[in-house]
């Protein structure tokens, strides 16, 4: 553990000293950015899901765009969520009308582009690679599953946004953003 708080204290002080204004940005005010990669000694055993990480300064803030995926219908969602008090989610979609309206590979593409996050019930996690096709996964836009029946559904939902998801392969590298 001395070794990591020496080696981001190297890389800050390092970042610091770097003269500004060499690398092109596309806003002034634009934060550096850092990527992670840990090597293991051993290959760990590949899972489905993708293990969630903390961190102190946030991916997607209050402004992100999040849509929930559900077994139940639209109606019934917004009443489950305006009952527990969750805010943040910016669409609900349906399994049905996820396998009626975005069926065709252009209608699965925009969906992919259209939102930042996207959120699933537990129950039907199973079901979406299938559902949303091999692009909208090559993107990195994974679903993060859910439990929909937890008592804090806000906190769950805030946790799970705010959180990076490592997805650990079959190798002995993994990659942070």
């Amino acid at each position: 553990m001395l070794q990591v708080a020496r080696a981001v204290a190297a890389l800050q002080k390092y970042d610091a000293q770097k003269p500004r204004g060499t690398e092109a940005k596309l806003f002034e005010d634009e934060p550096s950015t850092v990527l992670l990669q840990l090597a293991l000694k051993l290959i760990p055993p590949a899972r489905r899901n993708a293990a969630k990480i903390s961190l102190p300064h946030l991916l997607h803030t209050s402004e992100s765009t999040v849509c929930l995926f559900t077994k139940v219908d639209k109606k019934e969602a917004l009443k489950l969520l305006e009952a527990k008090g969750v805010k943040g989610i910016t669409k609900v979609i349906s399994i049905s009308k996820l396998r009626k309206k975005y069926k065709s590979f252009e209608a699965k593409r925009q969906l992919a582009s259209m939102f930042d996050v996207y959120l699933t019930d537990v129950r039907i996690y199973h079901l979406l690679p299938g559902l949303l096709g091999k692009k909208f996964y090559d993107r990195k836009k994974f679903p993060i599953a859910i439990h929909l029946n937890k008592d804090d559904l806000q906190s769950e939902i805030q946790a799970s946004v705010t959180a990076v998801r490592a997805y650990i392969g079959r190798g002995s590298c993994i990659s942070l953003p």
